[in-house]
C-alpha cells in the first residue's frame, strides 16, 4: 500500500515542477527584454549627447580666434586649436599650468592679475597686450574677456577670446526630467529584478540540479548590466557637462556669432544657430532670429559682391569683409564680418563672426575731418612713433619736401630730412621726450637734396593713461627769411665799414696837408735846383694821389654817387 500512494503523487509533482520552470523562462525572458530595451534607450540617449557635444565642439574648434579658458586663479582649463597654433604650443602643454606665468613677462603679469580681478568681480572687457610664444617671441592680441558664472551667480572663472538661454534653459529642463524618468524606471526595473531573483532563488531550490548554470549566467549578465549602466550614466554627465561648457562659451562671447548652411547651388540657408549677442545686438528674439538668412539682415546685400565673396570663401575658406545690418526697429549697425567655412554634420556650413564697428567708424570718419584740416594747414605737418618712423605726412610738407604720403609712410624721417648727423636733431629728440615738447631752427634737405631752414616745433603725444604714444613735429619754412637778414647784417657791416673809412680819410687829409705845403714851401726854396725839384715833384705827386684816394674813399663813406666812364684794362695791365 505504501508504495502505491507514493505512485500516485509523482504525476502532480512533476505538474509543479515544470510550471516553476516555465515561469523561470519567463522571467528569464522578461529581464532579457527589459535589458535590451534599456540598452537601446541609452544609445539613443548617448548618441543625441554625442552628436550635440560634437556641434558645439566644432563650432569651438573652427573659430578664427583662440579660446583660453582659466579657473579665478589662472590656472588654465581649456585651450581650443587656434590658441594652440598660435602661440607654438600643445594643448597637454598649457593645461593645468597658471596662464599669466607662461605667456607674459614681469610688466604684463600685474595687468593680467588685475584683469583676473576684474572678471571675479563679474566684469568682462577688451584690452590689446603683448603675449609671448613658446619660442620666445612676443605678439600684440587682442583679449576678449568674460567671467564664467555658475547657476548660483558665483564667478569660478574666466575665458578669453583671443585676435586675426532661453532654448538653453529648455534643454537643462529637459535633461533633469530625462534624469528623473531615468531614475524612476532603473528603480522600477531593479524591483523587477529583484522579484525575477527571488523567483529564480526559489526555482533553484527546487530545480538546482536543472538551473544551477543559468542562475550562475543570469548573476554574471546582473553585474555586466549594473556595471553598464554606471558606465553610460558617468559618460551622459560628461557629455552633459561639455555641452554646458561649449554652449556657455558659445553663448558668452562679445561678438555676434551665426551659423548657417550652403546649398548645393551655393545659396545661404536660414540660420542654425545663433548666440546671445546676436540677438540683444539686434533686438530679435532667438525663435525671430531664427527665421532669418544672412540676407534678410544685409542692408548692403548685392548678389554679385555676394558671388564674389562666396567664391572667395570656397577658394580660401575664410574671408573677411564688412557690411551694414539692419536691426529689428529700423536701425543701422556697421560690422566687420570674419566667415570660416566648416564641414557640420557632413555638409558645408559658415560660422560668421560680426564685430560691431560703430566706434571704429566714428573715429575713422573723425581722423579724416583733421586730416582734411591738417592739409589745408600752411606748414609742413608729420607725425612719427617713438623710433622716428613717419606715420603721418600733410600736403604742406609735400609741397615743402617733395616726398609725396606714400613714399615717406613707415620710413625713418631721419634719414629722409638730415643729411649728416644733426646735434640740433638729437637734442630736439631728447627734449621732447623729457619736458613733452621742443622748439628751434633747424637745418633739413628735401628730396632732390636742396638744403632749407625750417623753425620747428615738436609736440609729444600721449595717450589717455599719459604713455608716450608719438611725435608730432610742425615745420615752418624760413629759408628765404633767413637770407634777407643775412643780407641785412651784410649792409649793417657795410654800413660801418664806410663809417670807418670816412673817419680813416680825414685823418690822412690831416697828414697830406703839411706834407703838401712844405713841398710847396722846398720847391720855391729850391727852385735852383733839379735834382731837389725832381724829387719834391714826385713827393707833390703821390701826394696828390693820396689826397684823390682819400677823396674817393669820403665819397663812398657818404654814400655819394660818382661818375661812371668807361675803362680801358689794357693801359692799367
Amino acid at each position: 500500500m505504501p508504495a502505491s500512494k507514493s505512485q500516485k503523487k509523482t504525476p502532480s509533482s512533476q505538474k509543479n515542477s515544470r510550471t516553476k520552470l516555465q515561469k523561470t523562462k519567463a522571467a528569464k525572458t522578461q529581464l532579457s527584454h527589459l535589458r535590451t530595451l534599456e540598452a537601446e534607450r541609452r544609445k539613443c540617449a548617448e548618441k543625441a549627447l554625442l552628436e550635440s557635444e560634437k556641434r558645439f565642439r566644432t563650432l569651438i574648434e573652427n573659430m578664427q580666434e583662440g579660446i583660453i579658458i582659466v579657473n579665478n586663479d589662472d590656472c588654465i582649463q581649456f585651450v581650443n586649436q587656434r590658441f594652440c597654433q598660435m602661440l607654438g604650443y600643445d594643448a597637454a602643454e598649457l593645461t593645468g599650468y597658471v596662464g599669466y606665468k607662461i605667456f607674459f613677462d614681469s610688466d604684463e603679469q600685474q595687468i593680467i592679475r588685475s584683469k583676473n580681478q576684474l572678471r571675479t568681480q563679474g566684469i568682462s572687457d577688451q584690452y590689446e597686450i603683448k603675449i609671448r610664444k613658446k619660442d620666445g617671441e612676443t605678439i600684440w592680441v587682442l583679449i576678449s574677456g568674460a567671467p564664467i558664472v555658475d547657476a548660483d551667480g558665483n564667478v569660478n572663472g574666466s575665458f578669453g577670446i583671443i585676435t586675426d538661454i532661453d532654448k538653453r534653459k529648455k534643454a537643462e529642463t529637459a535633461l533633469q526630467q530625462a534624469k528623473q524618468a531615468l531614475e524612476k524606471r532603473d528603480w522600477e526595473k531593479t524591483e523587477d529584478y529583484i522579484q525575477a531573483k527571488e523567483s529564480l532563488q526559489k526555482a533553484k531550490d527546487e530545480l538546482e540540479h536543472r538551473v544551477a548554470e543559468r542562475t550562475t549566467a543570469l548573476s554574471h549578465a546582473n553585474e555586466d548590466l549594473l556595471q553598464q549602466i554606471g558606465e553610460r550614466q558617468l559618460a551622459e554627465e560628461q557629455l552633459k557637462q561639455s555641452e554646458k561648457r561649449y554652449r556657455l562659451l558659445f553663448n558668452s562671447a562679445n561678438d555676434s556669432i551665426f551659423v548657417y548652411q550652403i546649398s548645393p547651388k551655393n545659396k545661404v540657408s536660414k540660420f542654425i544657430e545663433i548666440n546671445n549677442v546676436a540677438c540683444e545686438k539686434l533686438g530679435f528674439s532667438r525663435k525671430e532670429l531664427l527665421k532669418l538668412s544672412p540676407t534678410k539682415l544685409s542692408l548692403s546685400f548685392d548678389e554679385e559682391q555676394a558671388a564674389r565673396l562666396m567664391e572667395k570663401l570656397l577658394k580660401e575658406r575664410h574671408v573677411l569683409y564688412e557690411d551694414l545690418f539692419l536691426t529689428k526697429t529700423g536701425g543701422i549697425i556697421p560690422v566687420e564680418i570674419s566667415a570660416h567655412l566648416f564641414d557640420f554634420n557632413e555638409k558645408p556650413a559658415i560660422m560668421a563672426i560680426a564685430r560691431d564697428i560703430t566706434l571704429r567708424k566714428r573715429a575713422q570718419e573723425q581722423i579724416r575731418e583733421q586730416a582734411a584740416l591738417l592739409d589745408k594747414a600752411q606748414d609742413a605737418i608729420l607725425a612719427c612713433d617713438l623710433n622716428d618712423y613717419i606715420i603721418y605726412w600733410n600736403k604742406s610738407a609735400e609741397r615743402l619736401y617733395g616726398w609725396r604720403f606714400e613714399e615717406t609712410l613707415g620710413n625713418n624721417s631721419f634719414d629722409m630730412l638730415f643729411s649728416r648727423a644733426s646735434s640740433q636733431f638729437i637734442e630736439a629728440r631728447r627734449s621732447v621726450l623729457k619736458t613733452g615738447e621742443w622748439q628751434g631752427e633747424i637745418p633739413q634737405i628735401t628730396k632732390n637734396g636742396k638744403e632749407i631752414i625750417v623753425e620747428s616745433r615738436w609736440t609729444l603725444v600721449q595717450t589717455n593713461d599719459s604713455d608716450a604714444r608719438s611725435i608730432l613735429i610742425v615745420n615752418t619754412d624760413i629759408t628765404e627769411k633767413k637770407k634777407i637778414e643775412a643780407q641785412f647784417l651784410r649792409s649793417q657791416r657795410m654800413e660801418s665799414i664806410g663809417a670807418l673809412a670816412g673817419g680813416i680819410a680825414h685823418d690822412l687829409n690831416n697828414i697830406f696837408s703839411p706834407i703838401m705845403t712844405a713841398v710847396q714851401i722846398l720847391q720855391v726854396r729850391f727852385a735852383e735846383d733839379s735834382r731837389s725839384q725832381r724829387i719834391l715833384n714826385t713827393i707833390e705827386s703821390n701826394v696828390k694821389r693820396g689826397a684823390d684816394m682819400v677823396k674817393q674813399i669820403l665819397t663812398f663813406a657818404r654814400g655819394v654817387e660818382g661818375e661812371r666812364v668807361p675803362l680801358y684794362i689794357n693801359h692799367l695791365v
